[in-house]
């Protein structure tokens, strides 16, 4: 009989549903009915489904923060139902309902193996309220999982810190779609944000907010030759005090804000694109997770620049140029590096795209994750 695996998720649990039927497992997932991610992707509408595989979506409370948002009805009874072999938990364990359902499926199917899949690569401090909730939520999370899917290596360190074993963690990267990721045009999408046929092209993809570092790419920009050109592609809080930071360093003709572009347009941009820069920054609670847009980029044969932020690293590999996070002048030189060597970019560029199909897509992510429910299901 095939395994029987129970996904939860904050959103898209049918498509990691849908990923794992597709390699003989038999699944059914839970999300919420109604969330509200924040900048992580705002309020969220979870279906009913009885298809192929059944989704249950029952209300949480609060619909925001997600982080502290629990199951009100249905899960115990859903899970009793579906009996699962093993519960895929794609979500922290600090997380509020994650620690719930984990230990509603034991109740549901006591020999159930719990599975996490973390990207937290801090280790936070949980005093005081109501941040002792997560702490524990994550206590109880860790007693109950079997294993802990980690997005990175910084998360397994995390989480052997915590007290979790090491030898009971696995490597899994976020996929992306490299099918929705190749290389396009670049002239029509040039062409409309006005740029001459010559000129080098710095691209930002993602939110605008203060750990993204926009304002150190900024003043990188600042010392680059006229014929650099920055397009920011993405919204968020910091948008009027980036747009003042622009006038203030004379860059007005030299920047471009397209705003948010739908997920499916991105590619277009990223080919474009002669370098995408991530220029992340630490701050006390936050540090790059992981950074999909280097991947989306690296796929589109775009050349990548990262800091040392988190993750960063890590995902780059050597197919890209890491720069001292903080450092504006160690960007400034990196990018001119790159602006003054056209072979350097072609040559990254086909490595980006080898490493990204090799490790990053979304084919390599559900066999990974296949192999690791397997496991679990079978111990």
């Amino acid at each position: 009989m095939p395994i029987r695996v129970l996904v939860a998720a904050h959103t898209n649990v049918s498509h990691l549903c849908a990923g794992l039927a597709g390699h003989g497992l038999e699944v059914a997932g839970i999300q919420p009915r109604r969330i509200d991610l924040g900048e992580f992707g705002g309020l969220r509408e979870g279906q009913q489904a009885e298809s192929e595989f059944p989704v249950l979506a029952p209300p949480v409370f609060p619909v925001r923060p997600y982080v502290y948002s629990v199951y009100l009805t249905g899960v115990l009874r859903f899970l009793r139902h579906f009996h699962p072999d093993v519960a895929f938990l794609a979500g922290e364990p600090s997380e509020l309902g994650m620690a719930q359902v984990a230990r509603l499926a034991h109740r549901a199917a006591p020999e159930v193996r719990i599975v996490f899949y973390s990207l937290e690569n801090l280790l936070l401090d949980w005093r005081g309220f109501p941040r002792r909730l997560r702490g524990w939520a994550l206590r109880s999370s860790l007693a109950q999982a079997h294993l802990m899917a980690a997005a990175s290596t910084g998360v397994t360190d995390v989480l052997v810190r915590q007290g979790f074993p090491a030898d009971r963690v696995r490597l899994l990267y976020p996929g992306v779609r490299a099918d929705r990721f190749q290389p396009r045009d670049p002239t029509p999408v040039r062409e409309a944000l006005g740029l001459a046929p010559d000129a080098f092209h710095i691209g930002y993809v993602g939110r605008l907010v203060p750990e993204k570092g926009l304002d150190l790419l900024l003043k990188a920009l600042q010392g680059l030759p006229p014929d650099c050109h920055l397009t920011i592609v993405g919204d968020g809080p910091e948008a009027t005090s980036l747009a003042s930071l622009v006038s203030h360093l004379g860059l007005t003709p030299r920047v471009r804000w397209p705003g948010r572009v739908a997920h499916e347009q991105l590619a277009p941009y990223m080919s474009a694109f002669d370098v995408l820069v991530l220029p992340s920054r630490t701050l006390p609670r936050w540090a790059e997770q992981y950074g999909q847009v280097l991947v989306e980029a690296m796929l589109c044969e775009t050349p990548v620049v990262g800091s040392t932020c988190g993750a960063i690293p890590e995902i780059i590999g050597e197919t890209g140029l890491v720069f001292p996070e903080g450092e504006v002048p160690a960007l400034r030189e990196t990018l001119e590096s790159l602006r003054g060597d056209h072979r350097l970019r072609q040559s990254l560029a086909a490595a980006g795209r080898a490493r990204a199909e090799k490790q990053f897509t979304d084919v390599v992510f559900f066999r990974s994750l296949t192999d690791i429910l397997r496991e679990a299901g079978e111990d």
